[in-house]
């Protein structure tokens, strides 16, 4: 009796997972209980693959197994349409003539989680040209702006540290013709000279996470708001005048959510074009030591004149719950 009723059980989880994927699609929700499944539906998917051997054991046909086998066929189909295109991208293409192709580095430092010396080595090595830095405290911006080796390949920054996860700043082997700070969406941005008379606007941000618990399970609205401000004060105009734009950073937002399609309206994100995997950057801070991710919440996206190249996720563990991401783009 055991197998059965746990095989029912398994049959009535997929299938609500089916259902589930249903309203995500047809009616997202930006806040509660089923935002948050929104949010983990991979891995809740993750989990129906512990039903596999249910569906195949014992080797006797029974009604319940074949119940549970043409819902773990159908959830599997959902799940390929809903996340595959996520996870295989077609390579760029070839480079036009008279284009130049820059490296990016964003690196949320979770508060002073790395030392000084992965920092400075870390930075040091990735040869990006920019760098944005999140959760940057006074620190850490003296390190950055007075160590030799990162003052020599970046002598242009914009940082505005704070005691706290909320700083953010950019490092630029480029000059900066003008910068800015936007408050809400914690967004460090410059107008950057790439050479031969183009500029290129360089944003790095970090919108405050939503926060979990009751009454609303999950509540987004602060995040959201940052994701306005950034849109409003900063990145419509851009698009509008056609300004070539790269806009990187930690979000705290997946792609399954309302605001990331508030965030990314009218840009292109690079993983999505040409990134291979789930490209997940983020894991919980106990499980900082894991190499790999568990959420994508942190993203480059680009605007016109701007062509993604590659994109990739570093997460051997530094003392942070960020991975390290490192992207290059085409101008």
């Amino acid at each position: 009796m055991f197998i059965p009723a746990l095989r029912g059980a398994a049959a009535r989880y997929v299938t609500s997972l089916v259902l589930l994927s249903a309203v995500h699609v047809l009616a997202p929700q930006r806040a509660g209980p089923l935002a948050l499944t929104q949010i983990l539906a991979p891995h809740l998917f993750i989990l129906a693959l512990a039903a596999l051997p249910l569906a195949f054991l014992p080797r006797v046909e029974t009604p319940g197994r074949r119940a549970l086998r043409s819902s773990l066929i159908v959830a599997g189909v959902v799940a390929l349409l809903r996340f595959g295109p996520g996870l295989i991208s077609l390579p760029a293409p070839p480079p036009p003539a008279g284009s130049t192709t820059i490296e990016l580095v964003s690196w949320n430092l979770e508060y002073s989680g790395p030392t000084d010396e992965e920092i400075v080595s870390i930075i040091g090595d990735s040869r990006a040209a920019i760098v944005g830095l999140q959760e940057l405290d006074p620190h850490d911006a003296v390190l950055v702006s007075t160590d030799r080796r990162l003052v020599t390949a970046y002598p242009h920054r914009e940082l505005h540290p704070e005691e706290g996860p909320f700083g953010s700043g950019l490092l630029s082997a480029f000059p900066i013709i003008e910068s800015g700070w936007l408050e809400q969406s914690n967004s460090a941005w410059a107008r950057l000279d790439i050479g031969d008379g183009r500029t290129l606007l360089a944003v790095t941000s970090h919108p405050p996470p939503g926060r979990l618990g009751l009454p609303s399970v999950f509540d987004p609205s602060v995040r959201d708001a940052g994701i306005a401000e950034l849109r409003a004060e900063l990145i419509d105009a851009l698009l509008a005048e056609g300004e070539p734009l790269v806009l990187f950073g930690d979000f705290n937002v997946t792609d399954r959510e309302p605001a990331y399609g508030e965030l990314a309206d009218g840009l292109r994100d690079v993983h999505l074009e040409v990134g291979l995997g789930p490209g997940s950057t983020w894991r919980p801070p106990t499980l900082e030591r894991l190499p790999f991710g568990v959420l994508r919440i942190d993203h480059v996206l680009v605007g016109p004149g701007v062509d993604p190249v590659s994109i990739s996720a570093d997460c051997t563990p530094r003392g942070s719950d960020h991975c390290l991401l490192r992207a290059s783009v085409r101008i």
